[in-house]
């Protein structure tokens, strides 16, 4: 029984490193995870604290609202506002771009740092709503340049349409800028995605951001302090609830993030601006926690708002902007001033954050450096190099790269290393099928020795029952 308990083990055993490395068990893999399915219980849970993520911070946010409207309906500078407070509206309604970028760039998976209450959030605020109405995915912001991922092991390519994906790119070409002319390929791993970080964390990544925001409460806790005014303390909380419910939006993960997870099949891309351009970026899947990046280039065009309450978050949020942006006509020219000094703080932080680069790891992505492949002069060169250090990964990006064909010798060189990887397929294959035959018989050994202890067992059993029926 020891034996066919060991030897179920051994198959056991077998069967999971398999499961865990599909389709490639002998590539070089460097780590793999199997995925496991989550409880319904703990789905439900999930769920419920994503919805009170955004419901709670917008409850706080319409709350400070009317008790703003309510101490203004009763102020002395309700019937002889400022002239400031006319510059108030016109602050919210300018700047929708920075508003847009900046949380797109925050709202990263997973999540760490928020955007600051600056100009164009009434506009912004506005646009989400016809992005609910119209069941869009307008809400995050497009690609700010034109750009393509390569699958380097079928050939296949695609425009990028990923908002992430271009900022990576982006950010990648500012670390690893250089020399003009050639071809610079980047050879990075993609590793598990970053856990939720803590609030220490938060603080360490997020300096700036932070001491921004301190800033801007000094601001409204001096005019306070100060003059007794409570109107830019109110102003500014009830604009940060409000940003901070719209930032926890599950829409943000399901449209940027909207892709397959990798599951151990290692894919390899190529992230590139293409032809004419310098830099190339392989991105290896080392870990099934990545994602596919053909998947993300593609992106969602359709987004169901109604399947939970972020319909209402959007619509709600948009109407208590608007009636704070009414309200604060109504105010001092020393209310006003403080208010457009919380703005403009806020506004410099956002352009920061949608500007100045950042990790990748903070855009969702963990990428690690591996080497550098270039050649100042020949991309050919390049290219080449690449195939003979990562085989198989170079014929994709001949094709990106020289369109109107290559010439013999050229041609001849890429023919040979094509059969070598059609070569190498073919001996993994045999070898797949090799351990899957031999994990097959294991199996049937196996089962054949578990029937065969639990027929013994089963006779011992009727022996023993007919001895005791023989002595009673």
């Amino acid at each position: 029984m020891d034996g066919a308990r060991a030897a179920a083990a051994n198959v056991a055993g077998n069967i999971q490193n398999v499961a865990q490395n599909p389709g490639r068990a002998f590539g070089d893999v460097k780590v793999t995870v199997k995925d496991v399915a989550i409880p319904a219980s703990a789905v439900l849970t999930q769920q419920a604290q994503a919805h009170w993520r955004m419901i709670a911070p917008l409850i706080c946010g319409v709350i400070i609202t009317i008790v703003t409207i309510a101490l203004q309906a009763y102020s002395p500078a309700t019937t002889n506002p400022g002239h400031l407070a006319n510059l108030i509206p016109l602050a919210m309604i300018m700047g929708e771009p920075i508003i847009s970028k900046a949380i797109s760039v925050v709202t990263a998976n997973p999540r760490q740092d928020s955007p600051l209450f600056g100009c164009g959030w009434l506009s912004w605020s506005l646009s989400a709503v016809m992005s609910a109405l119209s069941q869009t995915t307008d809400i995050v912001a497009k690609p700010e340049n034109a750009s393509k991922v390569v699958n380097l092991e079928y050939g296949h390519a695609r425009a990028n349409n990923s908002f992430v994906l271009a900022r990576i790119l982006r950010d990648l070409e500012a670390r690893y800028s250089g020399k003009a002319g050639g071809l610079s390929i980047q050879i990075l791993d993609a590793g598990m995605q970053k856990q939720p970080l803590s609030w220490s964390q938060v603080f360490h990544v997020n300096v700036m951001s932070t001491a921004m925001m301190m800033v801007q409460l000094y601001v409204a806790i001096f005019a306070f302090l100060g003059a007794g005014d409570v109107n830019p303390l109110l102003f500014l909380g009830a604009g940060l609830f409000l940003m901070e419910g719209i930032a926890n939006l599950p829409v943000w993960k399901a449209t940027k993030f909207s892709a397959r997870k990798d599951s151990g099949c290692n894919s390899t891309y190529a992230l590139t601006r293409g032809n004419g351009h310098r830099h190339v970026f392989v991105i290896r899947n080392t870990h099934a926690d990545t994602w596919n990046l053909e998947d993300m280039a593609s992106g969602p065009t359709y987004y169901d708002y109604t399947a939970t309450p972020e319909y209402i978050v959007i619509v709600l949020t948009a109407l208590t902007s608007l009636a704070l942006t009414i309200v604060s006509t109504t105010m001092s020219d020393y209310s006003a001033l403080n208010i457009l000094w919380i703005l403009a703080i806020g506004t410099l932080k956002n352009v920061l954050t949608a500007a100045l680069p950042r990790e990748s790891w903070m855009h969702g992505i963990s990428l690690t450096s591996v080497e550098t492949i270039s050649n100042d002069r020949k991309v050919m060169l390049a290219l080449q190099e690449l195939e003979d250090k990562y085989l198989g990964t170079g014929h994709a990006l001949v094709k990106e790269f020289f369109p109107g064909g290559l010439n013999d010798d050229d041609q001849k060189w890429w023919d040979d290393r094509k059969a070598a990887v059609q070569e190498k397929k073919a001996v993994h294959q045999a070898a797949k099928a090799r351990q899957a035959a031999m994990i097959k018989e294991d199996i049937k050994e196996t089962y054949d020795v578990l029937e065969d202890v639990s027929a013994k067992k089963l006779e011992k059993e009727m022996e023993k029952a007919i001895c005791g029926q023989q002595e009673l």
